[in-house]
């Protein structure tokens, strides 16, 4: 789970939407599972030890929100990252472009909040969006994750995964809400992607990978992950402005690019192999 959370670890929408088709999108209804609260039609990191997904009071519509924490766990004896995502792809019939959401919390260091959005056709993923922010907001405020299509079709399903803190846990006290999501055609909020500057070319790319970075990137390791999750390569940078990745032994399809500073993952985009 904590792999497919860091894949679909994702636009912005607001007209036309279908609250519907989000399990619990304002997160009001909550399951008592074995004495661990978890909202409706989602699936959490909570734990008896350490409750890092929780309903909060403190809502932008309606009763609850959910809220995320960064929590030290006695069990493995480290801080655990809070993480959510959706119970399964959930049933859309739009070729939405856009996710629109509010969100409220405190960011402590360098832990990240993160909502990540992908759009399935036939058991395929055709689309994919990633919102990331580094910032505190101590009022609710509207956010938005831009979905980007790698075909004209229509898709007929959706997830949704959400992660506060670090691939490796994070800062005990960052904590996140978020309330209202919906699926839109047109985004509503700030929509803050990728910090790092670099470019990579060609796309699809064939034998060779180049990478290049600004001189202020920070970017300390690159990885390739495929579409389940998998790691098929990674090259540390050593802060260099210019990298290139061998290729020609990864099977054509779709991957996902990954930069990262220290361990935090700074973007994540799409990559195409064809041969």
């Amino acid at each position: 789970m904590k792999t497919k959370i860091l894949l679909f670890l994702m636009l912005a929408g607001v007209t036309l939407t279908a609250v519907s088709q989000i399990p619990s999108p304002g997160f009001e209804d909550w399951n008592d599972l074995s004495g661990i609260l978890k909202p409706d039609g989602w699936q959490t990191g909570a734990m008896e030890e350490c409750l890092n997904v929780i309903p909060s009071d403190d809502a932008y519509e309606g009763n609850l929100s959910a809220e995320l924490l960064v929590l030290y766990d006695p069990v493995m004896t480290s801080n655990m990252s809070g993480y959510m995502f959706a119970d399964g792809n959930f049933p859309v019939s739009e070729r939405y472009t856009a996710l629109n959401g509010y969100i409220k919390g405190n960011i402590i260091g360098n832990d990240t909040f993160s909502v990540n959005v992908s759009m399935w056709k036939n058991g395929d993923m055709i689309g994919f969006g990633r919102f990331k922010t580094l910032e505190s907001h101590d009022n609710w405020t509207a956010f938005s994750v831009n979905i980007t299509y790698d075909s004209g079709e229509t898709p007929d399903e959706g997830f949704i995964a959400m992660q506060l803190g670090s691939i490796f846990g994070g800062n005990t006290g960052s904590f996140y809400r978020v309330d209202k999501l919906e699926l839109s055609m047109t985004p509503s909020g700030i929509n803050d992607e990728s910090t790092v500057n670099f470019k990579f070319f060609p796309n699809p790319a064939n034998k060779r990978l180049h990478l290049t970075f600004t001189a202020t990137s920070g970017v300390t390791l690159v990885r390739i992950i495929d579409l389940t999750g998998k790691t098929v390569m990674e090259y540390k940078t050593s802060m260099q402005q210019e990298v290139i990745l061998p290729t020609e032994n990864l099977s054509e399809g779709l991957y996902f690019l990954q930069t990262f500073e220290e361990n935090r993952v700074t973007s994540s985009k799409k990559l195409i192999i064809k041969h």
